[in-house]
């Protein structure tokens, strides 16, 4: 048994001999292991690199549909706003009319006090909706 290892151990060290005699030596096993290890991190930086845009890509889509929604939903609020203090603006003006014709009496007032009471109301009651849609539809730019 003993006179197997031996021969075993001779072996190897017939086969390490032969292997330094070889052409390709140390230089030649970095280099090949540098672009081994090159290659590997160049697959691990673009893996990081999708992984980071994918993250942040919900963020973005998100706010992307928040904007498209805001503009869908911007002439719907603006029509409504406009048509509110349209009409205001048209029992304001038909009252001062009735007034600077001297008709003031209750009997005739009644034809413009009493829609511009409901505008008024229309007004009121909406102002901090009609506010809020102004302001978040709105640049501050575009409200001064």
């Amino acid at each position: 048994m003993a006179s197997r290892t031996s021969s075993v151990s001779t072996r190897d060290m017939m086969r390490c001999a032969r292997f330094a005699d070889l052409p390709f030596k140390k230089e030649y096993m970095m280099s090949t292991i540098m672009e081994s290890l090159k290659e590997k991190i160049g697959v691990i930086i673009v893996t990081a690199a999708v992984s980071v845009a994918t993250v942040f890509s919900d963020k973005i889509v998100g706010s992307i549909k928040a904007e498209i929604n805001k503009a869908d939903q911007r002439p719907a609020q603006e029509a409504i706003i406009a048509k509110d203090i349209s009409v205001f603006i048209v029992c304001a003006e038909s009252a001062l009319e009735f007034i600077k014709k001297g008709e003031t009496t209750k009997k005739e007032l009644h034809f413009v006090v009493d829609p511009y009471n409901d505008a008024v109301t229309t007004l009121r009651t909406n102002e901090y909706v009609y506010l809020a849609a102004v302001q978040r539809y709105w640049d501050r730019p575009a409200l001064q």
